[in-house]
């Protein structure tokens, strides 16, 4: 079965590949579904700050299963051909319709697109000896050999420890703690599926490529339980066969520096959909404005930008102001009812109160 879906693959395929993908090539793999044409834009930022800063041969493989339109597919190669590199375009339809009825429930009843199950497909995709994922919410500052060439200690699968959700972890009854515990999870070691690294031919030789099958069983059994899909199942799935890298090849979060590093824009808000005025939005920007989705480039930076400004409620111009009559309001409702309550109550609310008065008065 395993090796029919890799056949099905390179035909899909074989007509995109532009020049040899052997020997020591880089391959990286991008998830793209994009069911407006508006997403690939962000996967074309990805390789173009790889190729700004990597003068080894790379392969992108792009992962989609809605048609990419003509103008999407002729950036991604425009892209890569300007940098005498090379790109792939995989379609994973077929591989999705594989695993079952549970993981498109799945996707459909949570916050996340069925883009969020792409790192799933690698191994069963890709043919190479070695794949590095990444999510298209990425920059990639530095060299991606310094990725490729990492030490994975005979493990199948390397990341970077999700520093936010292994903290909340290791207390024993937070609802984080509870769910990685039913999913199968290691609470001392969880990785954030935006960067990861598959030893692809120790896969293969111990027959686990197949991840489908195991997906869509553990997708049945842990429906109710799953709060991050494709990071819970394949840290569930690799327990104690994962290796642990620096955390600068997935710099999540809104803390660090953005230089020689993967910088990961985790969370709701984006570059792109909205400004909290952080010094690692400004790389998204820098890197978009080489690729030919931003042609002509003052009409689509403006455009972007200006969106992204008003998506955004730190840029609301009377933002202080809010805040502080959302303050005032909070602190009339909350004095009344403790009127009411009894002294613990009225104890615990002040506290809550003069924490959330020195939030307020710091915007």
């Amino acid at each position: 079965m395993t090796a029919a879906i890799r056949n099905t693959a390179a035909m899909e395929t074989s007509e995109d590949i532009v020049m040899d993908i052997s020997g020591e090539t880089i391959h990286v793999a991008l998830p793209d579904h994009d069911a407006t044409g508006e997403y690939s834009r962000h996967a074309g930022v990805v390789m173009q700050s790889i190729f700004d800063n990597t003068q080894r041969s790379v392969c992108v493989h792009i992962l989609h299963d809605e048609p990419l339109t003509d103008r999407n597919r002729n950036n991604f190669k425009a892209v890569a051909e300007s940098h005498g590199q090379q790109v792939v375009f995989d379609d994973v339809s077929s591989l999705l319709a594989r695993m079952g009825q549970s993981a498109s429930r799945l996707t459909t009843l949570s916050r996340y697109s069925v883009g969020a199950l792409f790192p799933i497909l690698v191994p069963c995709t890709l043919t190479a000896d070695r794949a590095i994922y990444l999510d298209s919410d990425i920059v990639v500052n530095l060299d991606i050999g310094e990725v490729w060439d990492i030490d994975m200690k005979g493990r199948a699968l390397a990341g970077v420890r999700d520093d936010f959700l292994s903290s909340r972890r290791r207390r024993f009854l937070s609802p984080e703690a509870l769910s990685a515990r039913l999913n199968g999870c290691d609470l001392s070691g969880y990785v954030n599926s935006g960067m990861l690294v598959f030893d692809l031919r120790r896969l293969r030789d111990e027959g686990r490529e197949n991840l489908l099958e195991a997906c869509s069983l553990w997708f049945e059994r842990h429906r109710h339980t799953a709060r991050y899909l494709d990071q819970d199942f394949l840290n569930a799935h690799f327990k104690g066969d994962i290796t642990f890298v620096d955390e600068r090849f997935n710099r999540h979060g809104s803390a660090g520096d953005t230089e020689n590093a993967v910088i990961h824009y985790t969370g709701p808000v984006k570059p792109w959909n909205g400004m909290l005025g952080l010094s690692k939005e400004l790389p998204y920007w820098l890197y978009f404005s080489r690729t030919p989705w931003a042609q002509p480039l003052e009409e689509v930076l403006v455009r972007n930008m200006m969106e992204a400004a008003m998506g955004s409620p730190n840029m609301h111009p009377h933002v202080s102001r809010c805040y502080k009559k959302i303050l005032s309001r909070l602190r009339r409702d909350l004095l009344r009812w403790v009127s009411r309550a009894g002294t613990w109550t009225a104890i615990l609310c002040t506290e809550s109160l003069c924490r959330l008065k020195g939030h307020f008065e710091s915007k």
